[in-house]
């Protein structure tokens, strides 16, 4: 009887021994049924029109597209601003493949942080298509309308740097248009 119970034990301690090494290495993955993050957005979340406006080849042009507002004004920011890159994406006014990193505001909310992981530029770019594409970046995020009234604009959490354009300052919402 009593190798009966030390083999049990031996084998129980060996198979728990087991599954915790796996587990540990994340050979064994342990999810508990819960709502996730999109499962909870989702529930909030709304479709609303919004208008893309960038620039391309000397004239303004505009995209109407749906997005998902949410409550969280962050995530219907970036909504807005990732399809404004794709769109310039598809448009071949933008060459590169630019990802928008965070997505942040002020504690008065009024103001708006992007950071990218790449800058907006190529070196080949004149100062007046550089500033036309942030005009248009600035027109995008005011059509969403949610009270913002300045953007920084960052790369890596730092502000974007140009030998053209200065990006250290906040940019009005409105842009420097007329």
């Amino acid at each position: 009887m009593k190798r009966y119970s030390v083999i049990a034990i031996t084998t129980l301690s060996m198979i728990i021994g087991i599954l915790s090494y796996a587990f540990y290495k994340r050979i064994i993955i342990i999810q508990l049924p819960s709502l996730s993050k999109e499962q909870a957005v989702v529930g909030h979340a709304t479709q609303k029109s919004s208008t893309i406006y960038y620039w391309c080849h000397g004239v303004w042009k505009h995209e109407i597209t749906t997005i998902i507002a949410t409550e969280d004004k962050s995530d219907t920011i970036s909504y807005v601003v990732t399809n404004w890159l794709n769109v310039l994406e598809q448009s071949a006014s933008f060459t590169k493949n630019i990802h928008l990193d965070q997505v942040m505001f002020s504690p008065s909310g009024s103001d708006l942080y992007l950071s990218f992981d790449k800058t907006l530029f190529t070196k080949e770019e004149s100062t007046f298509e550089k500033w036309m594409r942030v005009e248009g970046l600035l027109k995008t995020v005011h059509a969403a309308q949610l009270g913002i009234a300045r953007v920084y604009v960052l790369v890596h959490h730092k502000p974007l740097f140009d030998d053209h354009l200065d990006f250290s300052c906040p940019w009005p919402i409105q842009g420097f248009l007329e």
